[in-house]
């Protein structure tokens, strides 16, 4: 007998279903799966077998159906997240050996059903976290998913004693977020001049001082801190991703001109030691065009492929962002989060694929969903350094406890110690620390 296969039932066999399981079995909890609408087959089958449908078949593990999974369509209804114990859940039902859909709940969350249904987007165009049911139910800073799918493994556990699971291991992935390579150096000189005139003009002559001395090379520029990065990284054997802004000079966009020697010299040295994405612009969400120079500039500097990817300011639109970064060849995204609140936007840890609601398919655009952002915590949640950074000690021993991957996003501006930034460089040293310890085959973390 294979004690790493199971056979699940269902009357119907959908995407939807197919692509759910393929996420819990095969990608979550390591077992090999095949589905089958053949009931007497089912029946007669002696190994491992789940009954997902409207009525319980003898010697399977039960799991009653809502309709979710069933449907080709979106349309709006309404959920209530119940809770037992200490444990929120979705899709409550009766007389069956879980007491909700897990295969319904999981792809609700996954998919990000409520993103396509009518809501008020805020100021940049975004899908708000405080409209999200995680978020007014009180667990968005839980990987819900997750935790779903290790009671589920439980419950196998229980009634299949001799089926085996692959084991997850947590793992700590920190991304650095470019938006401007450096504060005051190689902006040229008509970005200089204002910003030098404007200093003197409001008689700030320490801030004038200092910028001069930057200009002139004796003061280093506060955002160049990229060597630090590498050494602290190093440390503890973590490969960073960084995101970089390709884009023209905006109200939004502000990064080094990309034609500029020294930009273009940091790209190649962060290429040697790290894996790099492009940043896609502000307005590139419009224009697909326009990512697709900023993605190619990038691939000439670096000469070579770029396929990763994570959203400027998070502007992520479903599914139009998502088809946008397929066209171009993206195959791992990295904006799945939240800018005004940490927390797990998809209810999960753990990287998924794009599931098309509109064309009902499953895709090869892998998401990687974040956890918290520093801009988060410092200027929406408006807290302080320390305050910060208990907040990312609990987020961390959340997805330690289901084993999940905690990927952070920071900006090398939040490392720099200048202004409103000063005392964070110390909340990151100790996040990268406690996110560290207990990391097994750290070098492996990022693949």
């Amino acid at each position: 007998m294979d004690l790493k296969s199971l056979l699940l039932f269902s009357p119907v066999i959908t995407n939807r279903l197919k692509y759910t399981c393929d996420f819990i079995f095969d990608e979550m909890l390591g077992v090999e799966y095949n589905i089958t609408s053949d009931q007497q087959y089912f029946e007669q089958y002696a190994r491992h077998k789940i009954a997902y449908g409207s009525s319980r078949i003898d010697h399977a593990f039960y799991i009653k159906n809502v309709e979710l999974l069933f449907e080709k369509n979106i349309h709006p209804f309404t959920i209530f997240p119940q809770k037992k114990g200490k444990q929120f859940f979705l899709f409550p039902i009766q007389q069956a050996d879980l007491h909700f859909d897990i295969f319904a709940a999981t792809f609700y969350m996954i998919s990000r059903y409520e993103e396509y249904l009518p809501h008020t987007r805020d100021h940049h165009d975004r899908f708000r976290a405080e409209d999200s049911m995680a978020f007014k139910h009180g667990f968005l800073h839980i990987p819900i998913v997750d935790q779903w799918i290790l009671y589920l493994k439980k419950l196998l556990q229980v009634y299949f004693p001799e089926m085996i699971f692959s084991e997850k291991h947590f793992s700590f992935i920190p991304t650095i977020d470019v938006d401007q390579a450096y504060a005051i150096k190689d902006k040229g000189f008509l970005r200089q001049a204002g910003a030098l005139v404007l200093t003197a003009s409001h008689f700030r002559f320490e801030k004038l001082v200092n910028r001069i001395r930057i200009l002139s090379g004796i003061d280093k520029d506060p955002f160049d801190n990229f060597d630090w990065i590498k050494k602290l990284h190093d440390k503890y054997q973590l490969q960073g991703i960084f995101f970089l802004l390709m884009a023209e000079y905006g109200e939004f966009d502000k990064n080094i001109e990309t034609d500029n020697p020294n930009f273009q010299s940091l790209i190649k040295t962060l290429g040697d030691h790290s894996k790099v994405g492009i940043h896609p612009s502000y307005h590139s969400n419009e224009s697909p065009e326009k990512f697709n120079i900023e993605k190619d500039i990038l691939q000439n500097i670096l000469n070579r492929s770029v396929t990763v990817s994570r959203q400027h300011y998070l502007k992520l639109n479903l599914p139009n962002t998502y088809y946008s970064l397929l066209e171009a060849g993206i195959k791992d995204d990295y904006t799945m989060g939240f800018s005004s609140q940490v927390g797990f936007r998809a209810g999960t840890c753990s990287s998924f694929y794009f599931y098309d609601l509109k064309n009902e398919t499953s895709t090869q655009l892998k998401i990687h969903p974040f956890a918290v952002m520093d801009v988060t915590l410092q200027q929406y949640l408006r807290l302080k350094p320390e305050a910060a950074l208990a907040r990312l000690i609990d987020l961390i021993d959340e997805v330690k406890k289901v084993n999940g991957t905690f990927i952070t996003l920071w900006h090398n501006e939040s490392l720099s110690e200048d202004g409103k930034w000063k005392g964070w460089r110390t909340i990151y040293e100790k996040m990268v620390n406690k996110a560290s310890s207990g990391i097994k085959n750290p070098q492996k973390v990022y693949s």
